[in-house]
């Protein structure tokens, strides 16, 4: 019921991993890839905020979505067993997401797949039972 990362307000573009394994198995059955490049995003890039409040809504109970600064994240990583190594990963990750620079938007995934992508809250319903 809490998701704590420290990516503050900032939008990630994420993907479902369905999604990715569809378009790999093209990519790798399709000599039309041969040698091509994509960047594989989702539709939309929410925030942290938006993804708690999508699970609010879809799993009928309060999500709450925490945003640490690194420091306290890494501090809460340390407390809930994940490795340095891992977290510190992690605080990288989200970093960049805080500094706005995850919310790129492309249109590659859904052409690869000839549809639109997965989004947050088909995806959220597709795997409530995996939350409740």
């Amino acid at each position: 019921s809490e998701i704590t990362v420290p990516a503050g307000e900032g939008r990630t573009a994420v993907v479902d991993v369905g999604d990715l394994a569809e378009v790999a198995v093209r990519a790798l059955t399709c000599r039309d890839h041969e040698g091509r490049a994509y960047e594989l995003t989702a539709s939309e890039a929410p925030t942290w905020s938006e993804v708690a409040a999508t699970l609010s809504a879809v799993l009928g109970r309060p999500v709450v979505y925490r945003h640490p600064g690194a420091v306290a994240f890494l501090r809460h990583a340390h407390r809930s067993g994940i490795p340095a190594g891992p977290a510190a990963v992690m605080t990288g990750l989200y970093t960049v997401t805080r500094l706005g620079l995850a919310d790129r938007t492309t249109g590659d995934l859904g052409r690869l797949l000839g549809r639109s992508p997965t989004t947050l809250r088909a995806f959220a319903e597709a795997h409530a039972d995996a939350w409740r």
